[in-house]
């Protein structure tokens, strides 16, 4: 697989619907116990669930900063 390059990813939103996964692995995310669950789903209940047009729920770059290769 060296040297090919990966297919594009398509549109995507601002925000990921379904959100981040409750564990991060292809395995360990089949079947996270239920305490992580309750605890992960309490702690997303009490974040904003929308945002204005151009906002985002993480920092956004600064104003006139340019990233350049040295």
């Amino acid at each position: 697989m060296v040297g090919r390059q990966r297919s594009p990813l398509g549109d995507k939103p601002l925000l990921m619907d379904p959100p981040l996964p409750y564990i991060y692995g292809q395995k360990e995310s089949l079947a996270p116990p239920a305490w992580l669950k309750q605890a992960v789903d309490a702690v997303r209940a009490k974040q904003p669930q929308q945002w204005a047009p151009g906002e985002t729920p993480w920092p956004q770059a600064p104003v006139g900063a340019n990233a350049a290769k040295q």
